[in-house]
């Protein structure tokens, strides 16, 4: 039910999310070298024609992508409000993890390598996208809440 206030919330939150797919996290400059995490892993961006892979980090691409299906099964279970509150719980815990995970790697990479990390918007906005799964998640409450004083009145 695309008119219902939390599935414009939870779809909110899913292209915030979805952005950390297409962007670059951080980016860390030098003299000579130049850095971009991206959600797949560590490049070297020095050369502008192409991006080499230095590491993969898998635990970053898989938090990414769960995090993503996470919030899609969640607009697509509006029929059962308290697996979909609990859902939104647990991409809320999620979310702040992975802006966690992006600070961590991008403050340790900047360490190792010697290079500059100017602290970019874009390695927040898993963490920006929690507000609108907090607007969602009250909003499935406040409906859980109706439902259950229309039962009373039965």
């Amino acid at each position: 039910m695309i008119q219902r206030i939390q599935t414009l919330y939870l779809l909110l939150a899913l292209a915030i999310q979805s952005s950390v797919f297409f962007s670059d996290l951080g980016v860390f400059c030098g003299p000579e070298r130049l850095l971009a995490l991206r959600f797949s892993g560590l490049f070297d961006i020095t050369d502008s024609t192409s991006a080499i892979l230095i590491q993969a980090l898998w635990p970053l691409a898989t938090l990414a992508v769960v995090m993503s299906l996470l919030l899609l099964v969640s607009i697509f279970s509006f029929r059962h409000r308290p697996l979909q509150m609990r859902l939104c719980g647990i991409a809320v815990g999620l979310e702040l993890g992975l802006s966690g995970l992006i600070y961590y790697l991008c403050s340790s990479i900047a360490a190792d390598s010697q290079l500059e990390w100017p602290f970019g918007f874009i390695g927040l906005l898993p963490a920006v996208s929690v507000i609108p799964t907090i607007l969602a998640y009250r909003a499935i409450h406040r409906d859980e809440l109706i439902i259950k004083s229309l039962d009373r009145l039965r």
